[in-house]
């Protein structure tokens, strides 16, 4: 699939993501560049990475399957890069898993910077702390307050 330009790419990709929160993996998969990376960090100083359209295809559609939520929270709009902001880490394999409550509690985002070239590049999946909390997640910090006491 080609795109006419950096600004219709940035748009038919956050319409793809748009998209995947109703389940429909597709458009993203064709916007893919054959030799588009997957970077996923799975811990510190670990990154699971998985190279080619196929293969990043078949991730996207095992990951966004299995009925998880896509609920996309924010964009960032850089020269050659989406910054999608999301409100659970849908692309883990485990999406709920301690880390990632921890990551919520201590106010942090799930982040996918989608660098784009003619077409998608990369897609690098991280777990990023914020600088500060947000306040309207107090109740997080009650439950990280719970696990860490047991």
């Amino acid at each position: 699939m080609a795109t006419g330009s950096r600004s219709s790419l940035r748009r038919l990709a956050l319409d793809a993501y748009r998209s995947l929160g109703d389940g429909d993996v597709l458009p993203l998969v064709e916007l893919l560049d054959p030799k588009v990376e997957w970077a996923e960090r799975t811990g510190p100083g670990r990154v699971h990475t998985v190279a080619g359209a196929a293969a990043v295809g078949a991730l996207l559609t095992e990951r966004s399957g299995a009925g998880r939520a896509v609920e996309l929270r924010s964009v960032a709009v850089e020269r050659d890069a989406l910054v999608l902001s999301f409100s659970r880490p849908w692309w883990q394999s485990r999406p709920r898993s301690v880390q990632s409550l921890f990551v919520k509690g201590l106010g942090g985002r799930f982040v996918q910077t989608v660098t784009l070239g003619r077409l998608i590049e990369r897609i690098e999946s991280a777990s990023t702390l914020a600088a500060s909390p947000d306040p309207a997640d107090e109740y997080d910090f009650a439950a990280l307050g719970m696990l860490l006491h047991r």
